[in-house]
């Protein structure tokens, strides 16, 4: 049997992945940014962050919102949006560039005829960020 395409993830497969420990300080800086309490903020950043991937959360904003709430912490939303920067640079600079040999992978399977396709459990800012590889 002759396969016809082939799926790609992408964090971790087409671009490498950040870290725990980047996303984990990056939670300790917006906590910082939020006046909230450090431990508890990234307690509860990874205890619900799957929300994002899952879209229960449509936004880094919505998400730093709830966790917000849930520590009893009163955010203005200009410095919501300025902590919601935090993560999305990461993932910015995460998908800009692609694995190695990625794109060599990627162009010969179109050369041989397979159609490529893309299923990813990325967080809502994945295609906000316009990769151009």
């Amino acid at each position: 049997m002759k396969y016809k395409a082939t799926i790609f993830d992408l964090g971790g497969t087409l671009v490498r992945s950040a870290s725990w420990s980047d996303y984990a300080e990056a939670a300790r800086k917006m906590a910082t940014m939020l006046n909230a309490p450090a431990e508890d903020f990234v307690k509860l950043w990874f205890d619900k962050e799957e929300g994002l991937g899952t879209g229960v959360f449509p936004n880094y904003e919505a998400f730093i919102k709830h966790v917000c709430d849930r520590l009893e912490v009163n955010v203005e939303d200009r410095q919501v949006e300025s902590a919601a920067s935090v993560p999305f640079n990461i993932t910015k600079q995460m998908i800009m560039v692609p694995r190695d040999d990625a794109l060599d992978v990627l162009t010969q399977l179109k050369l041989n005829g397979y159609k490529i396709g893309l299923i990813s459990d990325c967080g809502p800012d994945v295609p906000n960020t316009r990769a151009t590889w």
